[in-house]
Protein backbone atom coordinates (compact mmCIF):
# COMPACT_ATOMS: atom_id res chain seq x y z
CA UNK A 1 0.00 0.00 0.00
CA UNK A 2 1.17 3.56 -0.61
CA UNK A 3 0.02 7.05 0.26
CA UNK A 4 0.09 9.41 -2.71
CA UNK A 5 0.11 13.20 -2.96
CA UNK A 6 -0.25 15.10 -6.21
CA UNK A 7 1.85 18.26 -6.31
CA UNK A 8 1.08 20.65 -9.15
CA UNK A 9 3.77 22.90 -10.54
CA UNK A 10 2.93 26.39 -11.71
CA UNK A 11 4.31 29.82 -12.48
CA UNK A 12 3.62 31.35 -9.12
CA UNK A 13 1.62 31.44 -5.92
CA UNK A 14 -1.25 33.84 -5.62
CA UNK A 15 -2.90 33.59 -2.20
CA UNK A 16 -1.41 34.27 1.19
CA UNK A 17 -2.74 31.75 3.68
CA UNK A 18 -2.56 31.33 7.43
CA UNK A 19 -1.13 28.63 9.62
CA UNK A 20 -3.88 26.00 9.79
CA UNK A 21 -5.27 24.99 13.16
CA UNK A 22 -6.06 21.35 13.97
CA UNK A 23 -7.54 19.88 10.81
CA UNK A 24 -11.26 19.24 11.07
CA UNK A 25 -13.96 18.54 8.55
CA UNK A 26 -15.00 15.72 6.34
CA UNK A 27 -13.40 13.45 3.80
CA UNK A 28 -13.43 14.75 0.23
CA UNK A 29 -14.28 11.57 -1.70
CA UNK A 30 -13.65 13.20 -5.08
CA UNK A 31 -13.40 16.55 -6.85
CA UNK A 32 -14.04 16.02 -10.55
CA UNK A 33 -13.74 18.49 -13.41
CA UNK A 34 -16.66 17.68 -15.69
CA UNK A 35 -16.42 17.23 -19.46
CA UNK A 36 -18.06 19.82 -21.68
CA UNK A 37 -18.21 20.32 -25.42
CA UNK A 38 -16.57 23.54 -26.66
CA UNK A 39 -17.06 26.27 -25.77
CA UNK A 40 -16.57 25.32 -22.12
CA UNK A 41 -19.12 26.48 -19.56
CA UNK A 42 -19.37 26.38 -15.82
CA UNK A 43 -22.26 24.91 -13.86
CA UNK A 44 -25.35 27.12 -13.70
CA UNK A 45 -27.63 24.97 -11.51
CA UNK A 46 -27.85 21.57 -9.83
CA UNK A 47 -30.46 19.25 -8.35
CA UNK A 48 -30.59 15.65 -7.22
CA UNK A 49 -32.82 12.71 -6.39
CA UNK A 50 -32.35 9.06 -5.48
CA UNK A 51 -31.32 8.23 -9.06
CA UNK A 52 -28.49 10.75 -9.45
CA UNK A 53 -27.19 14.32 -9.71
CA UNK A 54 -28.40 16.70 -12.44
CA UNK A 55 -26.07 19.52 -13.51
CA UNK A 56 -26.81 22.27 -16.05
CA UNK A 57 -23.66 23.47 -17.80
CA UNK A 58 -24.51 26.91 -19.17
CA UNK A 59 -26.14 26.78 -22.60
CA UNK A 60 -24.29 23.60 -23.52
CA UNK A 61 -26.06 20.68 -21.88
CA UNK A 62 -27.94 19.11 -19.00
CA UNK A 63 -26.08 16.08 -17.65
CA UNK A 64 -26.89 13.43 -15.11
CA UNK A 65 -24.22 11.75 -12.98
CA UNK A 66 -24.27 8.86 -10.55
CA UNK A 67 -22.97 9.21 -7.00
CA UNK A 68 -19.48 8.19 -8.04
CA UNK A 69 -19.33 11.03 -10.59
CA UNK A 70 -19.85 8.85 -13.69
CA UNK A 71 -22.00 10.37 -16.42
CA UNK A 72 -25.36 8.60 -16.98
CA UNK A 73 -26.76 10.74 -19.81
CA UNK A 74 -26.45 14.14 -21.47
CA UNK A 75 -29.04 16.29 -23.25
CA UNK A 76 -28.38 19.29 -25.47
CA UNK A 77 -30.22 22.49 -24.52
CA UNK A 78 -30.82 23.90 -28.03
CA UNK A 79 -30.13 27.50 -27.03
CA UNK A 80 -31.86 27.28 -23.67
CA UNK A 81 -29.97 28.59 -20.65
CA UNK A 82 -30.93 26.84 -17.42
CA UNK A 83 -30.81 29.05 -14.31
CA UNK A 84 -32.59 26.86 -11.76
CA UNK A 85 -33.63 23.23 -11.20
CA UNK A 86 -35.64 21.14 -8.75
CA UNK A 87 -36.60 17.48 -8.48
CA UNK A 88 -39.70 15.63 -7.31
CA UNK A 89 -41.41 12.34 -8.09
CA UNK A 90 -42.34 13.46 -11.63
CA UNK A 91 -38.67 14.03 -12.54
CA UNK A 92 -36.39 17.05 -12.80
CA UNK A 93 -37.75 20.52 -13.59
CA UNK A 94 -35.41 23.00 -15.30
CA UNK A 95 -36.10 26.69 -15.87
CA UNK A 96 -34.25 29.66 -17.33
CA UNK A 97 -33.94 31.81 -20.44
CA UNK A 98 -35.25 30.90 -23.91
CA UNK A 99 -34.36 32.89 -26.99
CA UNK A 100 -32.49 35.44 -24.92
CA UNK A 101 -35.63 37.23 -23.68
CA UNK A 102 -38.34 34.78 -22.56
CA UNK A 103 -38.92 32.40 -19.67
CA UNK A 104 -39.17 28.63 -19.97
CA UNK A 105 -39.72 25.60 -17.73
CA UNK A 106 -39.19 21.99 -18.84
CA UNK A 107 -39.79 18.61 -17.22
CA UNK A 108 -37.51 15.62 -17.85
CA UNK A 109 -38.02 12.15 -16.45
CA UNK A 110 -35.20 10.31 -14.68
CA UNK A 111 -34.03 8.80 -18.00
CA UNK A 112 -33.63 12.22 -19.62
CA UNK A 113 -36.77 12.12 -21.76
CA UNK A 114 -38.42 15.50 -22.25
CA UNK A 115 -42.00 15.32 -20.94
CA UNK A 116 -43.16 18.88 -21.64
CA UNK A 117 -41.86 22.43 -22.10
CA UNK A 118 -43.60 25.74 -21.48
CA UNK A 119 -42.21 29.02 -22.83
CA UNK A 120 -43.79 32.32 -21.85
CA UNK A 121 -43.44 36.11 -21.65
CA UNK A 122 -45.49 39.00 -20.32
CA UNK A 123 -47.29 41.55 -22.44
CA UNK A 124 -45.32 44.80 -22.86
CA UNK A 125 -42.34 43.24 -21.06
CA UNK A 126 -39.01 43.52 -22.88
CA UNK A 127 -37.61 40.42 -21.20
CA UNK A 128 -38.32 37.76 -18.60
CA UNK A 129 -36.59 34.62 -17.38
CA UNK A 130 -36.80 31.95 -14.71
CA UNK A 131 -34.26 32.47 -11.95
CA UNK A 132 -35.45 30.00 -9.30
CA UNK A 133 -37.34 26.69 -9.38
CA UNK A 134 -39.03 24.67 -6.59
CA UNK A 135 -41.28 21.62 -6.71
CA UNK A 136 -43.66 19.58 -4.57
CA UNK A 137 -46.16 16.81 -5.18
CA UNK A 138 -48.69 19.23 -6.70
CA UNK A 139 -46.41 20.75 -9.33
CA UNK A 140 -43.57 23.16 -10.00
CA UNK A 141 -43.06 26.81 -8.98
CA UNK A 142 -40.93 29.17 -11.06
CA UNK A 143 -39.91 32.72 -10.20
CA UNK A 144 -37.87 35.39 -11.87
CA UNK A 145 -37.65 38.97 -13.10
CA UNK A 146 -39.33 40.64 -16.04
CA UNK A 147 -38.87 44.20 -17.27
CA UNK A 148 -41.73 45.41 -15.06
CA UNK A 149 -40.88 43.59 -11.81
CA UNK A 150 -40.98 40.03 -10.42
CA UNK A 151 -43.28 37.08 -10.97
CA UNK A 152 -44.10 33.76 -9.27
CA UNK A 153 -45.94 31.09 -11.29
CA UNK A 154 -47.14 27.54 -10.67
CA UNK A 155 -47.71 24.66 -13.13
CA UNK A 156 -49.14 21.26 -12.31
CA UNK A 157 -47.18 18.10 -13.07
CA UNK A 158 -48.71 17.97 -16.58
CA UNK A 159 -47.63 21.52 -17.48
CA UNK A 160 -50.94 23.31 -17.00
CA UNK A 161 -50.61 26.83 -15.58
CA UNK A 162 -52.42 27.07 -12.23
CA UNK A 163 -51.71 30.65 -11.14
CA UNK A 164 -49.33 33.61 -11.50
CA UNK A 165 -48.44 36.39 -9.07
CA UNK A 166 -46.73 39.55 -10.33
CA UNK A 167 -44.99 42.29 -8.36
CA UNK A 168 -44.32 45.71 -9.80
CA UNK A 169 -40.80 47.13 -10.06
CA UNK A 170 -41.33 49.83 -7.44
CA UNK A 171 -42.01 47.12 -4.87
CA UNK A 172 -39.42 44.52 -5.83
CA UNK A 173 -35.80 45.38 -6.62
CA UNK A 174 -32.50 43.54 -6.80
CA UNK A 175 -32.41 40.85 -9.49
CA UNK A 176 -29.81 38.78 -7.71
CA UNK A 177 -31.75 38.46 -4.45
CA UNK A 178 -34.62 36.18 -5.52
CA UNK A 179 -34.82 32.77 -3.84
CA UNK A 180 -37.55 30.10 -3.80
CA UNK A 181 -38.32 26.91 -1.86
CA UNK A 182 -41.26 24.52 -1.39
CA UNK A 183 -42.01 22.11 1.45
CA UNK A 184 -45.04 20.37 3.00
CA UNK A 185 -45.64 23.55 5.05
CA UNK A 186 -45.85 25.96 2.10
CA UNK A 187 -44.07 27.87 -0.66
CA UNK A 188 -41.45 30.40 0.41
CA UNK A 189 -40.31 33.30 -1.77
CA UNK A 190 -37.50 35.71 -0.93
CA UNK A 191 -36.76 38.99 -2.62
CA UNK A 192 -36.03 42.63 -1.95
CA UNK A 193 -38.46 45.49 -1.35
CA UNK A 194 -36.86 48.95 -1.44
CA UNK A 195 -33.48 47.18 -1.01
CA UNK A 196 -34.65 45.46 2.19
CA UNK A 197 -34.73 41.66 1.93
CA UNK A 198 -37.99 39.95 2.82
CA UNK A 199 -39.34 36.42 3.17
CA UNK A 200 -42.90 35.63 2.03
CA UNK A 201 -45.04 32.53 2.46
CA UNK A 202 -47.77 31.25 0.10
CA UNK A 203 -50.00 28.22 0.26
CA UNK A 204 -50.19 25.80 -2.68
CA UNK A 205 -53.08 27.77 -4.22
CA UNK A 206 -51.05 31.02 -4.35
CA UNK A 207 -52.60 32.78 -1.35
CA UNK A 208 -50.13 34.96 0.56
CA UNK A 209 -49.90 33.82 4.19
CA UNK A 210 -47.31 36.17 5.68
CA UNK A 211 -44.36 38.44 4.85
CA UNK A 212 -41.38 39.14 7.11
CA UNK A 213 -38.41 41.51 6.67
CA UNK A 214 -34.98 39.91 6.86
CA UNK A 215 -32.14 41.78 8.55
CA UNK A 216 -29.45 41.99 5.87
CA UNK A 217 -28.54 43.37 2.47
CA UNK A 218 -29.19 40.40 0.17
CA UNK A 219 -30.53 36.85 0.27
CA UNK A 220 -28.47 34.20 -1.53
CA UNK A 221 -30.27 30.98 -0.62
CA UNK A 222 -33.36 29.42 0.89
CA UNK A 223 -34.47 25.89 1.76
CA UNK A 224 -37.33 24.43 3.77
CA UNK A 225 -38.57 21.22 5.35
CA UNK A 226 -41.24 20.21 7.84
CA UNK A 227 -39.18 21.75 10.68
CA UNK A 228 -38.81 25.25 9.28
CA UNK A 229 -37.46 27.65 6.70
CA UNK A 230 -33.73 28.38 6.42
CA UNK A 231 -32.22 31.39 4.67
CA UNK A 232 -28.74 32.66 4.06
CA UNK A 233 -27.39 35.92 2.75
CA UNK A 234 -25.09 38.83 3.51
CA UNK A 235 -25.44 41.90 5.68
CA UNK A 236 -23.49 44.52 7.58
CA UNK A 237 -21.92 41.85 9.82
CA UNK A 238 -21.05 39.54 6.94
CA UNK A 239 -22.64 36.28 5.81
CA UNK A 240 -25.56 35.02 7.91
CA UNK A 241 -27.75 31.96 8.34
CA UNK A 242 -31.26 32.17 9.84
CA UNK A 243 -34.08 29.83 10.72
CA UNK A 244 -37.84 30.59 10.77
CA UNK A 245 -40.80 28.44 11.71
CA UNK A 246 -43.64 27.87 9.24
CA UNK A 247 -45.51 30.82 10.79
CA UNK A 248 -42.74 33.28 9.92
CA UNK A 249 -41.30 33.59 13.43
CA UNK A 250 -37.53 33.83 13.54
CA UNK A 251 -36.02 31.11 15.73
CA UNK A 252 -32.38 32.15 15.40
CA UNK A 253 -29.95 34.02 13.17
CA UNK A 254 -26.16 33.98 13.17
CA UNK A 255 -23.96 36.46 11.30
CA UNK A 256 -20.23 36.88 10.72
CA UNK A 257 -19.76 33.42 9.21
CA UNK A 258 -16.51 32.97 7.27
CA UNK A 259 -16.72 32.85 3.47
CA UNK A 260 -19.16 34.10 0.81
CA UNK A 261 -22.21 31.84 1.19
CA UNK A 262 -24.00 31.06 -2.08
CA UNK A 263 -26.25 28.01 -1.48
CA UNK A 264 -28.07 26.30 1.40
CA UNK A 265 -29.66 22.85 1.88
CA UNK A 266 -31.21 20.97 4.80
CA UNK A 267 -32.06 17.40 5.77
CA UNK A 268 -32.74 15.47 8.96
CA UNK A 269 -29.01 15.47 9.81
CA UNK A 270 -28.28 19.17 9.58
CA UNK A 271 -28.10 22.43 7.65
CA UNK A 272 -25.48 22.84 4.94
CA UNK A 273 -24.17 26.03 3.35
CA UNK A 274 -21.66 26.26 0.51
CA UNK A 275 -19.83 29.12 -1.09
CA UNK A 276 -16.47 30.50 -2.13
CA UNK A 277 -13.57 32.14 -0.34
CA UNK A 278 -10.31 33.86 -1.25
CA UNK A 279 -8.88 33.15 2.21
CA UNK A 280 -7.82 30.18 4.27
CA UNK A 281 -10.71 29.41 6.60
CA UNK A 282 -10.03 28.58 10.24
CA UNK A 283 -8.62 25.08 10.56
CA UNK A 284 -8.46 24.56 6.80
CA UNK A 285 -5.90 24.73 3.99
CA UNK A 286 -6.08 26.74 0.79
CA UNK A 287 -5.83 24.96 -2.55
CA UNK A 288 -5.44 28.04 -4.73
CA UNK A 289 -6.49 31.60 -5.36
CA UNK A 290 -10.18 30.94 -4.72
CA UNK A 291 -11.66 27.82 -3.13
CA UNK A 292 -15.07 26.36 -2.48
CA UNK A 293 -16.19 25.41 1.03
CA UNK A 294 -18.98 23.53 2.77
CA UNK A 295 -20.18 24.09 6.33
CA UNK A 296 -22.57 22.01 8.42
CA UNK A 297 -24.76 23.38 11.23
CA UNK A 298 -27.08 21.62 13.64
CA UNK A 299 -30.77 22.51 14.03
CA UNK A 300 -29.89 25.19 16.60
CA UNK A 301 -27.40 26.95 14.34
CA UNK A 302 -24.19 25.68 15.93
CA UNK A 303 -21.42 25.11 13.38
CA UNK A 304 -20.33 21.46 13.41
CA UNK A 305 -17.60 21.39 10.77
CA UNK A 306 -16.10 23.13 7.74
CA UNK A 307 -14.44 21.66 4.65
CA UNK A 308 -12.51 23.92 2.28
CA UNK A 309 -11.45 22.42 -1.05
CA UNK A 310 -10.44 23.32 -4.57
CA UNK A 311 -7.69 23.33 -7.16
CA UNK A 312 -5.17 25.86 -8.46
CA UNK A 313 -8.08 27.54 -10.27
CA UNK A 314 -10.85 29.73 -8.88
CA UNK A 315 -13.92 27.80 -7.68
CA UNK A 316 -17.48 29.12 -7.51
CA UNK A 317 -20.56 27.28 -6.18
CA UNK A 318 -23.86 26.76 -8.06
CA UNK A 319 -25.65 24.11 -6.00
CA UNK A 320 -25.77 21.57 -3.16
CA UNK A 321 -27.34 18.10 -3.27
CA UNK A 322 -27.70 16.12 -0.04
CA UNK A 323 -28.29 12.39 0.34
CA UNK A 324 -28.25 10.11 3.43
CA UNK A 325 -24.47 9.71 3.50
CA UNK A 326 -22.92 12.48 1.42
CA UNK A 327 -23.13 16.08 0.29
CA UNK A 328 -22.46 16.96 -3.36
CA UNK A 329 -21.25 20.46 -4.21
CA UNK A 330 -21.50 21.65 -7.81
CA UNK A 331 -19.89 24.73 -9.28
CA UNK A 332 -17.54 26.28 -11.81
CA UNK A 333 -13.80 26.56 -12.13
CA UNK A 334 -12.24 29.73 -13.53
CA UNK A 335 -8.84 30.55 -14.94
CA UNK A 336 -7.21 33.97 -14.85
CA UNK A 337 -9.47 36.69 -13.47
CA UNK A 338 -12.43 38.75 -14.60
CA UNK A 339 -10.22 40.96 -16.79
CA UNK A 340 -8.10 38.31 -18.51
CA UNK A 341 -8.97 36.19 -20.32
CA UNK A 342 -12.17 37.90 -21.41
CA UNK A 343 -14.34 34.85 -20.65
CA UNK A 344 -12.72 33.11 -17.68
CA UNK A 345 -15.26 30.30 -17.14
CA UNK A 346 -13.39 27.06 -17.79
CA UNK A 347 -15.25 23.98 -16.58
CA UNK A 348 -17.91 22.74 -14.17
CA UNK A 349 -16.94 20.59 -11.18
CA UNK A 350 -18.62 18.02 -8.96
CA UNK A 351 -17.34 17.34 -5.43
CA UNK A 352 -18.49 14.63 -3.03
CA UNK A 353 -17.98 15.13 0.71
CA UNK A 354 -18.87 12.51 3.29
CA UNK A 355 -21.14 13.42 6.20
CA UNK A 356 -19.39 11.19 8.72
CA UNK A 357 -16.03 12.40 9.99
CA UNK A 358 -13.00 10.30 9.14
CA UNK A 359 -11.01 9.49 12.28
CA UNK A 360 -7.34 8.96 11.55
CA UNK A 361 -5.85 5.90 13.22
CA UNK A 362 -2.19 5.77 14.35
CA UNK A 363 -1.43 3.44 11.43
CA UNK A 364 -3.29 5.35 8.71
CA UNK A 365 -1.84 8.46 7.10
CA UNK A 366 -4.33 11.09 5.96
CA UNK A 367 -3.13 13.95 3.77
CA UNK A 368 -5.20 16.49 1.90
CA UNK A 369 -4.08 17.83 -1.45
CA UNK A 370 -5.02 21.34 -0.29
CA UNK A 371 -2.66 21.00 2.68
CA UNK A 372 0.58 21.06 0.73
CA UNK A 373 1.77 24.66 1.11
CA UNK A 374 4.96 26.66 0.75
CA UNK A 375 7.12 26.23 3.84
CA UNK A 376 8.30 29.84 3.55
CA UNK A 377 4.96 31.65 3.62
CA UNK A 378 2.22 28.98 3.89
CA UNK A 379 0.79 29.94 0.50
CA UNK A 380 -1.41 27.28 -1.06
CA UNK A 381 -1.83 26.28 -4.66
CA UNK A 382 0.95 25.42 -7.08
CA UNK A 383 4.45 24.66 -5.79
CA UNK A 384 7.69 24.69 -7.75
CA UNK A 385 10.32 21.98 -8.26
CA UNK A 386 13.01 22.27 -5.62
CA UNK A 387 10.73 24.19 -3.25
CA UNK A 388 10.45 23.20 0.39
CA UNK A 389 6.83 22.51 1.26
CA UNK A 390 4.96 21.85 4.49
CA UNK A 391 2.44 19.00 4.46
CA UNK A 392 -0.44 18.98 6.96
CA UNK A 393 -2.54 15.99 7.85
CA UNK A 394 -3.00 13.21 10.39
CA UNK A 395 -0.59 10.46 11.50
CA UNK A 396 2.30 11.97 9.54
CA UNK A 397 4.95 11.39 12.15
CA UNK A 398 5.61 11.05 15.87
CA UNK A 399 3.46 12.98 18.31
CA UNK A 400 6.54 14.80 19.61
CA UNK A 401 9.58 16.22 17.80
CA UNK A 402 12.44 13.76 17.34
CA UNK A 403 16.17 14.36 17.74
CA UNK A 404 18.42 13.97 14.73
CA UNK A 405 21.59 15.41 13.23
CA UNK A 406 21.28 17.08 9.85
CA UNK A 407 24.40 17.15 7.70
CA UNK A 408 24.88 18.25 4.13
CA UNK A 409 23.71 15.54 1.76
CA UNK A 410 22.44 13.35 4.59
CA UNK A 411 18.73 12.58 4.99
CA UNK A 412 16.95 12.37 8.33
CA UNK A 413 14.94 9.28 9.21
CA UNK A 414 11.36 10.18 10.12
CA UNK A 415 8.23 8.21 10.93
CA UNK A 416 5.40 8.40 8.42
CA UNK A 417 2.51 6.64 10.15
CA UNK A 418 4.24 3.36 11.10
CA UNK A 419 6.78 3.52 8.30
CA UNK A 420 10.38 4.65 8.36
CA UNK A 421 11.07 7.10 5.56
CA UNK A 422 14.23 9.10 4.87
CA UNK A 423 13.55 12.68 3.85
CA UNK A 424 15.27 16.05 3.84
CA UNK A 425 13.79 18.26 6.54
CA UNK A 426 15.66 21.59 6.62
CA UNK A 427 15.18 23.23 9.97
CA UNK A 428 12.15 21.22 11.14
CA UNK A 429 11.42 17.70 12.29
CA UNK A 430 8.22 15.81 11.47
CA UNK A 431 5.26 15.82 13.80
CA UNK A 432 2.00 13.89 13.78
CA UNK A 433 0.19 16.78 12.09
CA UNK A 434 2.83 18.28 9.79
CA UNK A 435 6.17 17.69 8.10
CA UNK A 436 8.46 19.46 5.66
CA UNK A 437 9.77 18.06 2.43
CA UNK A 438 11.69 19.26 -0.60
CA UNK A 439 9.86 18.84 -3.89
CA UNK A 440 11.93 16.86 -6.38
CA UNK A 441 13.00 18.09 -9.80
CA UNK A 442 11.40 15.86 -12.42
CA UNK A 443 13.15 15.00 -15.67
CA UNK A 444 11.79 16.74 -18.74
CA UNK A 445 8.72 18.98 -18.95
CA UNK A 446 5.98 17.89 -16.55
CA UNK A 447 3.14 19.82 -14.96
CA UNK A 448 2.68 17.42 -12.06
CA UNK A 449 4.49 14.78 -10.09
CA UNK A 450 3.06 12.02 -7.92
CA UNK A 451 4.80 11.62 -4.58
CA UNK A 452 4.63 8.15 -3.01
CA UNK A 453 5.22 7.14 0.60
CA UNK A 454 5.57 3.33 0.37
CA UNK A 455 4.42 1.03 3.16
CA UNK A 456 5.97 -0.85 4.80
CA UNK A 457 9.32 -0.66 2.99
CA UNK A 458 11.87 2.10 3.54
CA UNK A 459 12.27 4.93 1.07
CA UNK A 460 14.67 7.73 0.39
CA UNK A 461 12.73 10.89 -0.52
Amino acid sequence: MSIRILLVFGFGLTLAGVWPAILTGQSLSFLKTLPAAPPPWGAAAAAGDASGIYIAEGVASLRKYDRDGAEIWSRGLEGLHIRGMATHAAGVYAGGIAGGAESFVRLYDAQGTEIWTRQFAFSSAIFSYVQAVAADASGVYVAGPYSGGWYLRKYDTHGAELWTRRFELERITGAQSLVLAASPTGVYFGGSDQNIPFLRSYDASGTEIWTRPVDGDILTGITANASGVYVTGHGALGPFVGRYDSGGNQIWSYAGIEGWIQRIAVDADGIYVAGATSFTLTGQCSAGSGDAFLKRFDAEGSELWTRQFGTGRYEDVAGIVVDPGSIFVVGSQFVGNVQFPARPVDRAFLAKIEKAAVTASPSETRIRNECVVSAANYVGGAVSPGEIVTIFGDALGPARPVSATIMEGRPVDATLAETRCSMYLPGRFPRSSQMRWRVGRPLGFRWSIEVFFPMPSSCRC
